[in-house]
């Protein structure tokens, strides 16, 4: 037996899939084929197949063997074709397959155009799916396949329909009335046959839309589903190329749906290492020409540089900049040192030159330093010689792009009256401040997005070190350079030298790392540290200190705050306009890498430590206004309030400890008692309290019984009978010496829920009772509502339900009176209780339901747990064992006692929780909440 013999026998076999079959190939015995099989098996030293009753399948390294042996088959048989037909180099068989789109619209026009060429070779040209076309290819029955698929491209409203472009079409009778979300969930939507790439195209525009379970029907070719759409049956995507004829006799009709629309991206696929045959090579040069991308060439009036390395995402901002230039005469990019303006304002200007017959003319003013000259220097780049600018472009259709104004005065003031003397100019400029002129329309220029900061980081790495190799070290690295292209740019020249993970220890100040930059950038750019210095170094004095004293600030600042340490709301304008801080709503903020060096300087500061002081002061006054809040009708955004403070909150209470300021820091952190329960933070809480009161200091007895009361209460939380008690313990003869009757009755309750946790319900329910005296006397009515809804526990932990229910629908009342809507929602769970004990299960789900709207992450896992026990009971144990799992994986995140503990009748009825629900977001477990009652309705 030969070589050729076996692996003809091999090949078969593989091909095949069965030796019976493989053997009626070959016109040769069964037993034949099985002796050549074993013979190379033993010539290789691998076994090469496994059988099976099913039939056979290729071992791993039978795989390999066979993708070899099937790859040259594939190629003698082209050459014995070209042999066969003479004029070897020109001619031959040309094996292409192609999925629907490419092969039915977009592939004959170029298959036409090689027949012209090449009338001798032989085309074997099959359409198919985009999965059979590759494996056509990975079985060398064809030599390259062309297949389709779809990208979702930046916002293209405003622009014209591509003609190779993917669109959503519907029926005439949909007209041309803008889509939303909600009328399409009404809608069918028809897809092609299963693996075809428009049904991968349904998928990304629902997904895109946002919308939930929608029909679909399925088609087996274009024409079918245009058929079907037209008819009314439904609406879907379908390539533009396809539809002119459909268009124009108005027999569909593309339908405006916003934030979508798609289009189709062209793969040419080939088997690895394998050499493609003369008719291959020549058809897949034609396929390059025909789709290759129009180079636009700039026009000889145009200065702009050649891009050096090609601009990294930015499509949107690029498509916004030219409708702005549509509309406004001045457009002016603004932004951070290391933002990207100018390479942003560069690429937009190259995209415009068709648009600007006249030339688009680059003017950088970086270098001056004399306002005075501005003028100068534009009448050089445009060639005014001896007439004014305005006279120079007089009638003509230019873009002037003004690159970096902001320290210079002058710029302002020429663009302004160029563009008010003249009809067709516009001007394109980049400064960290707007100009403030009337004829100009702002553009901030952002921070990169974050899969964009990290192609260009690979991008940028790979151009330093051909090896890299990017981990999930590099999102982290653009995060902490605020994803600043510039900063991301230095990061990435360091690769050589240091690991991601490596670069990213060193970048925990990132400003000393991220030096060098190309040397052909100007001075300013080639380090981070000089790129902030630069704006910086433009702020008047007065700006430039508030710009220090605010590094005080963590997590960002309030004007309030910012007036605490000296700061005006001038400055703030100030450096927000030289985009050095940025506003958020109410807020405002600075990035972290423009932080750190605000940060250094304030660090140089002589009254550094008493702007401090002045922080962590302003931060008690909003502590205990926040307080003043707690239990009403305004906590829930005084919470919110709270949350956004809590990095400056930190700051204070470490300042505090490290100062020794014992009384500042427990009045902050005491005062926070709601925020800290509220939020389920009891060890954070916790953590901050204890050390502070270990701390000798004068501290007054009212504001520490306050704190020993928020620490007993979170340290009961917890679970700490022994701890919470010793806190409580030394906080009631504090409260009455200093006659804070709050304080006491908080203490008193801290006592009650500690008896409670050591079993002696009895004096528990004594002591609840004195807490809710003391704030009914102090018309406190939702901490009344509090201590009601404990009484209620009690009750419920000693079986009476009817005393349970009576205490809790008190608490409703004085919850009510109060304002306070988390609080009444936790008493209707209460309620709910009652109810599902009581077997009532159509009143425990009307009260769960209600429940759902609960914003305290806290409160709402009981609202889940008991829903899941209504739907157990009901029968639907399954989902209901799923939702008892997600409230176990809730309830991990948050420092509260498991609610199965707390209700033990919700875990009986629902039985084991089901792991799969662990998987679910809080968002997600609250609709499977809401589909669950709803089947029981």
């Amino acid at each position: 037996m030969d070589l050729e013999a076996r692996l003809r026998a091999f090949a078969a076999v593989a091909r095949e899939g069965s030796f019976s079959r493989a053997a009626e190939s070959l016109y040769v015995s069964q037993p034949a084929v099985s002796k050549h099989v074993a013979a190379l098996e033993a010539e290789v030293g691998e076994q090469l197949i496994v059988r099976a009753r099913g039939g056979v399948a290729l071992t791993p390294a039978g795989q390999v063997l066979a993708d070899y042996v099937l790859r040259a088959q594939a190629l003698l048989a082209n050459a014995r074709r070209a042999l066969g037909a003479g004029e070897h180099a020109q001619i031959g068989t040309l094996a292409l397959a192609a999925s629907g789109v490419p092969g039915t619209y977009l592939l004959p026009a170029t298959l036409t155009r090689f027949r012209e060429l090449h009338p001798a070779v032989e085309i074997e040209f099959r359409t198919t799916t985009s999965a059979g076309a590759l494996e056509l290819v990975r079985a060398h029955e064809a030599e390259l396949c062309v297949v389709g698929g779809f990208t979702t491209p930046p916002e293209l409203e405003a622009e014209p329909l591509a003609e190779d472009e993917i669109v959503l079409v519907g029926p005439p009778s949909l007209g041309t009335r803008r889509l939303r979300p909600k009328d399409l969930e009404q809608l069918t939507w028809v897809t092609r046959e299963e693996g075809s790439a428009t049904r991968a195209a349904v998928e990304a525009a629902r997904w895109e839309l946002g919308l939930g379970s929608v029909r679909t029907l399925e088609l087996p070719s274009w024409e079918a589903v245009k058929l079907a759409v037209a008819a009314g049956a439904g609406i879907a995507p379908i390539s533009r190329f396809a539809l002119d004829l459909e268009l124009s006799a108005g027999a569909l009709v593309v339908l405006d749906v916003s934030r979508w629309r798609l289009r189709r991206t062209i793969s040419v696929v080939r088997a690895r290492d394998v050499p493609l045959t003369p008719p291959a090579e020549r058809f897949l040069a034609l396929l390059g020409e025909a789709f290759a991308p129009e180079e636009k060439q700039l026009p000889p009036n145009s200065n702009l540089p050649a891009e050096p390395t090609p601009l990294v995402g930015r499509e949107r901002e690029l498509v916004e900049i030219a409708a702005l230039l549509r509309t406004s005469r001045v457009v002016t990019l603004t932004g951070p040192g290391g933002s990207g303006k100018t390479r942003l304002a560069l690429a937009a200007a190259a995209r415009l030159v068709d648009a600007f017959a006249d030339g688009v003319l680059l003017v950088e003013l970086a270098p001056l330093r004399d306002p005075e000259l501005v003028e100068r220097a534009i009448a050089d780049v445009v060639g005014a010689g001896d007439e004014s600018i305005e006279d120079a472009l007089a009638g003509r259709r230019t873009l002037v792009v003004l690159d970096n104004v902001e320290h210079l005065a002058g710029a302002a003031r020429v663009a302004s009256r160029l563009v008010a003397r003249t009809e067709h100019v516009r001007v394109l400029a980049t400064s960290r401040t707007p100009l403030r002129i009337r004829a100009e329309a702002r553009y901030p220029v952002e921070p990169l997005p974050e899969a964009d900061a990290v192609q260009l980081f690979v991008e940028r790495a790979l151009a330093a070190d051909p090896r890299f190799e990017a981990d999930a070290a590099v999102p982290a690295i653009c995060d902490r350079l605020d994803r600043l292209p510039l900063a991301i740019e230095l990061a990435a020249a360091r690769v050589a030298a240091f690991a991601p993970a490596e670069l990213l220890e060193r970048l925990e100040r990132p400003l000393p790392v991220l030096v060098g930059g190309a040397r052909d950038l100007p001075e300013r750019q080639r380090t981070l540290r000089r790129a902030v210095e630069w704006s910086r170094e433009l702020l008047a004095a007065r700006d430039a200190d508030g710009f220090e004293r605010l590094a005080v600030f963590r997590g960002g600042w309030t004007a309030e705050a910012a007036r605490a340490v000296g700061v005006d709301e001038r400055s703030l304008a100030e450096l927000v306009e030289s985009s050095l801080a940025q506003r958020i709503d109410e807020r405002y903020a600075m990035l972290e890498t423009i932080r750190e060096l605000a940060h250094e300087r304030f660090e140089a500061r002589a009254d550094a430590e008493r702007l401090r002081s002045r922080h962590a002061r302003h931060v008690g006054a909003f502590a205990e206004e926040a307080r003043s809040h707690a239990r009403g009708p305004d906590e829930p955004a005084w919470l919110a309030r709270t949350a956004e403070e809590l990095d400056n909150i930190r700051a204070a209470l470490d300042w505090c400890l490290e100062r020794g300021e014992a009384a500042l820091g427990l009045a902050i952190a005491g005062a926070l008692e709601a925020f800290w329960y509220r939020s389920a933070r009891y060890r954070e809480g916790l953590g901050r309290l204890e050390p502070l009161l270990e701390l000798d200091g004068k501290t007054p007895a009212g504001v520490r019984a306050r704190a020993l009361a928020t620490a007993g209460r979170l340290a009961s939380e917890l679970g700490d009978a022994p701890r919470a008690r010793r806190w409580f313990d030394e906080a009631l003869p504090l409260a009455r010496r200093a006659r804070d009757r709050e304080s006491e009755a908080w203490v008193l309750h801290g006592l009650g829920s500690v008896a409670a946790l050591e079993g002696d319900r009895a004096l528990a329910k004594e002591l609840l009772e004195a807490s809710l005296a003391r704030f009914l006397e102090l018309g406190r009515h939702a901490q009344a509502g509090g201590r009601l809804s404990y009484l209620g526990e009690l009750a419920y932990a000693d079986g009476d339900l009817e005393a349970t229910r009576s205490y809790y629908e008190r608490s409703v009342e004085e919850f009510a009176k109060a304002g306070d809507e988390d609080g009444v929602l936790g008493s209707i769970e209460g309620l709910a209780l009652v109810a599902f004990e009581q077997e009532d299960l159509a009143r425990a789900a009307e009260l769960f339901e209600r429940g759902l709207a609960d914003t305290s992450p806290a409160s709402r896992v009981y609202f889940l747990a008991g829903i899941a026990a209504v739907a157990a009971r009901r029968g639907d144990r399954a989902d209901a064992a799923k939702l008892l799992g997600a409230v176990e994986a809730l309830e991990s995140e948050l420092d509260t006692t498991p609610v199965t503990t707390m209700r033990p009748g919700y875990a009986e009825a629902v039985g084991e929780p089901d792991s799969a629900g662990r998987d679910l977001r809080a968002d997600e477990a609250v609709a499977l909440a809401r589909e669950l009652l709803e089947r029981g309705e």
